[in-house]
C-alpha cells in the first residue's frame, strides 16, 4: 500500500517528536556539541525524512500502517539523541525498516 504522508508531514513529526520536551532538547543540542556536529537539528530532521520517504519508494508494495511506523522512527530518532548519539543514514535506514516491520 502506497504512503500517503508526503516528506513536510515526516519532518514535521520527526521535529515535534524531537522537540517536544524542553528537556530532552537542551539533551540534543548537547549531543550534538559533544560530537561536534556541523549540523543543525533541522538538518537531520530533513535528512531522517527523506531516508523515511525514500524507503517508501522501495517498499510500496507491503501494507504498512505508515502513521505508526512514523511515530515508531521518530521515536527511535529521539532514543539516538538521548542516548548520545548523532544518528547518520545508516542509522536512520535501520531504524526505518524496523519501524515499518513493526507495523505490517
Amino acid at each position: 500500500m502506497r504512503n500517503h504522508i508526503n516528506y513536510g508531514e515526516i519532518v514535521a513529526t520527526i521535529s515535534a517528536k524531537l522537540n517536544r520536551n524542553p528537556d530532552h532538547i537542551m539533551q540534543i543540542m548537547q549531543t550534538l556539541d559533544e560530537h561536534k556536529s556541523t549540523c543543525y537539528i533541522w538538518t537531520i530532521c530533513a535528512d531522517a525524512g527523506e531516508v523515511f520517504n525514500a524507503i517508501d519508494e522501495i517498499i510500496e508494495d507491503l501494507d504498512i500502517n505508515w502513521h505508526n511506523a512514523l511515530d515508531q522512527y521518530a521515536d527511535g530518532i529521539k532514543e539516538c539523541f538521548l542516548l548520545g548519539t548523532v544518528p547518520t543514514k545508516l542509522d536512520m535506514l535501520n531504524l526505518a525498516t524496523r519501524s515499518m516491520e513493526n507495523t505490517q
